[in-house]
């Protein structure tokens, strides 16, 4: 039934969504009450972070010449096993959340962790789980033995 989304909505798009959803419900769920340099530091902190696994990600890709497309895993044609891929299978996915966590400390909205947990709900079900069908199908057992070396988010 829910298969109709795997693979449809790309996982930026997806990210953006539950950021502009951050952001019209920041008076919803309580805030924080720290100061807001505090906030935004730790922001900053997990912004930097996510926008480096990002770029390591692309740049592990374009190395390994491999697609950047989420909604075309079939034309992979490596499977990437290092640089970041070798703490994370998703590292891009991660540092979406990551982004969701970095706006949410931003706003000092506490309601952050419902949204990067929606997100990443989805990202799991209708992205991640769809792409391991087909990177498995794909590229069989050496696949099967990344998944048993590397977790699937951190």
């Amino acid at each position: 039934m829910f298969r109709i989304l795997e693979l449809k909505i790309p996982p930026v798009i997806v990210t953006l969504i539950a950021v502009i959803g951050l952001y019209l419900t920041r008076d919803v769920f309580p805030h924080f009450g720290f100061p807001q340099n505090m906030a935004n530091l730790f922001a900053a902190c997990v912004l930097f972070s996510a926008v480096t696994f990002a770029a390591m990600s692309v740049y592990a890709f374009k190395k390994h010449q491999t697609t950047l497309h989420p909604m075309r895993p079939e034309q992979t044609v490596n499977i990437v096993q290092n640089n970041v891929f070798a703490i994370s299978r998703n590292p891009m996915y991660a540092s979406f959340i990551m982004v969701i966590v970095a706006f949410g400390l931003y706003l000092q909205h506490s309601g952050f962790i419902v949204f990067a947990l929606l997100c990443m709900a989805y990202l799991h079900w209708f992205q991640v789980l769809p792409e391991e069908r087909v990177l498995l199908e794909k590229f069989g057992e050496d696949y099967q033995q990344y998944q048993r070396r590397v977790a699937r988010w951190f």
